[in-house]
């Protein structure tokens, strides 16, 4: 199951974050650490997570580095 996961997180993480977000996966929990530009952005992260079967839970410590407007 960790394997599965595994590899389809790669395929969705590297298409647009690769580099930016790390993820590991322990008995279908999976934990993610990096950064991305926009709220927006962390949610589609977590939402496409979320929809990998086999996912049990998500610890989202991405950070946002988005610029500011002040």
């Amino acid at each position: 199951v960790e394997a599965r996961i595994q590899k389809k997180l790669s395929g969705y993480l590297s298409s647009g974050y690769e580099g930016q977000i790390k993820f590991d996966v322990s008995d279908g929990n999976v934990y993610l650490s990096g950064f991305v530009g926009t709220k927006w952005d962390k949610d589609e992260v977590e939402n496409k997570v979320r929809s990998v079967e086999g996912v049990r839970s998500i610890n989202n410590q991405i950070t946002i580095q988005g610029s500011s407007n002040w």
